[in-house]
């Protein structure tokens, strides 16, 4: 069965190991051996900063992560992240639900994610991105998703890495104001500030593998106006299209 999408809004659920952006979470998965989840929010080509609101992640959207990671056997999570997701609230069901289930949660950012996804990003033992890959403060209405004292609080709480204390520092840049600014940026020059981030190029390993996800991720959100799609590499998918 392939993926198929509502158009009233409402959430869908089944499984597809036919659609490509499963077949690049099957790729993942062999390479690292570990479980691979997609968490994604498409529609714009790819626009930020801001969110439009049929791509946040709500609360039922948690329930819809939890059926997909249901099925699940391992103890290594590859949590693949594009997007960005509204509320600490959110947030919080989601790393807690992921924690709760794996021993061991990297993520994975093939080309953004922004505010509090970011976020769950450095909170993860480890963050392997491109090197093009865009992360930190996105604004919403003109106003950042949260400042930098309460990302560093977030990350603080929900960070159980020894270098919790270099990732709290660099969240609070990462968010901070400038000007009104609060324009993302590169996960190379977030390692620049002091992140420990492993930057793979497009063409070698799991970086090839995260290339052709992205690639699958921006024909799907083409001419998608928002769309959120959580899947796993063995083809169970949950979605919601407005």
């Amino acid at each position: 069965m392939t993926i198929s999408i509502s158009h009233n809004g409402r959430a869908r659920y089944g499984s597809s190991r036919e659609a490509a952006p499963v077949r690049a979470l099957a790729a993942l998965t062999r390479h690292s051996s570990h479980d691979t989840v997609l968490i994604a929010s498409l529609g714009g080509q790819h626009s930020f900063p801001g969110t439009p609101a049929g791509e946040r992640l709500e609360t039922e959207d948690v329930d819809g992560l939890a059926m997909v990671i249901r099925e699940l056997r391992g103890h290594h999570l590859d949590h693949v992240l594009h997007g960005s997701c509204v509320g600490r609230d959110v947030a919080n069901d989601i790393f807690s639900l992921l924690r709760g289930r794996y021993e061991v949660v990297r993520a994975l950012v093939p080309t953004q994610a922004l505010s509090i996804m970011s976020l769950i990003a450095l909170a993860c033992e480890k963050a392997i991105m491109l090197d093009t890959a865009v992360v930190g403060a996105a604004d919403v209405a003109g106003q950042p998703q949260m400042s930098s004292t309460e990302a560093a609080d977030w990350l603080a709480r929900n960070c159980r890495n020894p270098d919790v204390e270099d990732r709290v520092g660099v969240a609070s840049m990462l968010f901070a104001a400038d000007e009104n600014q609060w324009a993302p940026v590169t996960a190379a020059h977030a390692r620049d500030l002091g992140l420990h981030i492993d930057l793979v190029g497009e063409r070698s390993g799991i970086g090839n593998d995260l290339q052709v996800l992205d690639q699958a991720l921006e024909r799907l959100g083409r001419f998608r106006s928002s769309m959120k799609l959580i899947a796993n590499h063995r083809g169970t998918f949950y979605t919601v299209e407005n």
